[in-house]
């Protein structure tokens, strides 16, 4: 009878420390869930946030490039104008 108590105890004492160390384990578990959930939310955010920035810049250096264009026709014009007042002005001269 008193082998068979403790035996009975030994048992409970050993389901005792395994539901104790599963609830550890469990807790260390969510615990790296939620941790590498925030990790990849927070990369997903920064990864939507990096697209916008470079659309954005993509944006602004296709306005730059036209304004460019721009600039440099401007200057042809320039210098085909002075270069007739030039001429213009040796014919009359």
């Amino acid at each position: 009878m008193r082998l068979k108590s403790e035996v009975s105890e030994t048992e409970e004492r050993k389901n005792a420390q395994i539901e104790e160390m599963r609830k550890k384990n469990e807790k260390a578990f969510t615990e790296i869930k939620n941790y590498y959930n925030d990790i990849t939310l927070n990369n997903l955010a920064m990864i939507s946030t990096l697209k916008e920035e470079i659309k954005s810049k993509d944006e602004k250096l296709e306005r730059n490039e036209q304004l460019l264009v721009t600039v440099q026709v401007c200057w042809k014009i320039y210098f085909q104008q002075k270069m007739y007042l030039s001429i213009w002005n040796m014919i009359l001269g």
